[in-house]
C-alpha cells in the first residue's frame, strides 16, 4: 500500500514537471507554421494538436497572420496539405474567401470544389473568385459550382473590374471574351477606366483602352477617366488618357 501511495505521488509531480517543460502556447503555434512552411504535413499536425489542447479554440486555433493553419496552409500554396487539414477537422475560420481563392489560383478543378464545399461557398465567395482565376479550367470549375460572371460586389464593381484590380490578367480576359462590359457603372457612376486611372494602374488603363473602354464617359461627379487621373496626381495614367484621347480624334 505504502509503495501505491508512493507511486501515485510520483505521477503527480511527474505530470507537475512535465506541465512545466511543455512549450508554451506560441512556440507550439510557430513550430505549426514552420511545418507548414516547409511542407512538413506530418509535424505540421502533430505540433496543431498539441497546440490545440492548450487552446480553447481546439483545432481552430489561429496559428499565425489571423489564420487557422488550413488557411495559412492554401495560402502558402500547399493546398493539399490545406485539404488534409479540413479533413481532419482543422475549420478554415474567417478566411473562407482567402481560402478558396488559394485554391483556384493553385488547385486542380476538383479540388477547387473541395475547397468551395469546406467553406460552404455562396454564390457572392464563389463570384469574386473569378478574378483569379487562372485558366479556363478553374473558371469552369467555379461557374459550375455557381459563380456568376455578371456579378457585382456591394460597390457595384463587376467582376471584371475586381479581376484587373487584382492583376487577374487571364480572368479579365475570360470575361471579356464571355461578354462582362468593359464600361459597365459602379454605385457612384465610375467605369472600370475611371477606377483604374484614378489609382494610376497604367498597365490597366492600357489593357481597358485596348479593349475599347471609352474616355469620354463622365462619372455622377462629371468627371471622366483622364480628369479623374488629373486630379489624382495619377500622372502615368493620365498621360495614357491624354494619348488615347488624341489619337481616337
Amino acid at each position: 500500500m505504502p509503495l501505491l501511495r508512493m507511486s501515485s505521488a510520483l505521477r503527480g509531480r511527474c505530470a507537475h514537471v512535465g506541465d512545466r517543460l511543455a512549450a508554451p502556447l506560441p512556440v507550439q503555434l510557430q513550430g505549426v507554421a514552420n511545418a507548414i512552411r516547409t511542407g512538413n504535413a506530418a509535424a505540421a499536425m502533430n505540433l496543431l494538436r498539441v497546440a490545440a489542447a492548450q487552446s480553447p479554440l481546439g483545432l481552430g486555433v489561429i496559428v499565425n497572420n489571423n489564420m487557422t493553419a488550413a488557411a495559412l496552409a492554401a495560402v502558402a500554396g500547399d493546398t493539399e496539405m490545406a485539404l488534409q487539414f479540413v479533413n481532419a477537422g482543422v475549420p478554415v475560420g474567417a478566411h473562407a474567401d482567402v481560402f478558396l481563392e488559394a485554391f483556384v489560383r493553385n488547385g486542380e478543378p476538383h479540388d477547387i470544389a473541395q475547397a468551395a464545399a469546406a467553406v460552404h461557398a455562396d454564390e457572392a465567395t464563389l463570384s469574386e473568385a473569378l478574378a483569379v482565376a487562372h485558366d479556363h479550367a478553374a473558371f469552369r470549375a467555379l461557374i459550375d459550382l455557381g459563380a456568376n460572371p455578371l456579378y457585382r460586389n456591394p460597390l457595384g464593381w463587376t467582376t471584371l473590374v475586381t479581376a484587373l484590380a487584382r492583376r487577374g490578367w487571364p480572368a479579365a480576359q475570360i470575361l471579356y471574351d464571355m461578354g462582362v462590359p468593359v464600361d459597365a457603372r459602379t454605385r457612384g457612376g465610375q467605369t472600370a477606366l475611371m477606377l483604374m486611372a484614378g489609382e494610376n494602374m497604367s498597365d490597366r488603363v492600357r489593357w481597358l483602352l485596348d479593349h475599347g473602354a471609352s474616355t469620354t464617359l463622365r462619372d455622377d461627379a462629371g468627371r471622366t477617366a483622364e480628369t479623374t487621373a488629373w486630379e489624382a496626381n495619377a500622372h502615368a495614367a493620365a498621360l495614357e488618357l491624354q494619348r488615347a484621347r488624341r489619337q481616337r480624334k
